[in-house]
């Protein structure tokens, strides 16, 4: 746990080479990126909330990833590397963010939006377009 540190973190590269961490509290730490470089497939508690994240990108090999949080951040941009992996995942919580490739009543309305955003992937893939601007 590195949450509430006194010490802005900045970047952060989370490693692949951590095959057994199943935790991993990082919330209010000043974090402004954070780079997950590979799978950790036993991690099933990511929080990355109250940090200053602009971009989140999480890449497939997080099989048993159950709570996300990325919620109150700046986050822009979230996207998955493969969201049909994410079979474990109960809840994501994004809410005040300025999201844009992700439409606001999807997730701006709950603390968890998970199933809301699996959908909203799912459409996205198969060529429906989520919203006018997208047009």
């Amino acid at each position: 746990d590195l949450s509430y540190n006194e010490v802005a973190l900045g970047a952060v590269s989370i490693p692949a080479d951590l095959p057994d961490l199943e935790y991993l509290y990082l919330f209010r730490s000043g974090i402004t990126s954070a780079t997950l470089e590979g799978s950790l497939p036993k991690l099933s508690i990511l929080h990355l909330g109250e940090n200053q994240l602009q971009t989140f990108h999480l890449p497939a090999g997080f099989p048993e990833l159950e709570h996300l949080r990325l919620d109150k951040n700046q986050l822009e941009t979230v996207t998955f590397g493969n969201p049909e992996q994410l079979v474990s995942m109960r809840s994501l919580f994004l809410k005040e963010n300025k999201i844009q490739n992700i439409p606001e009543e999807i997730w701006g309305n709950d603390e968890n939006c998970w199933e809301r955003v699996k959908a909203t992937l799912r459409a996205a893939e198969a060529g429906v377009i989520l919203n006018q601007e997208a047009k």
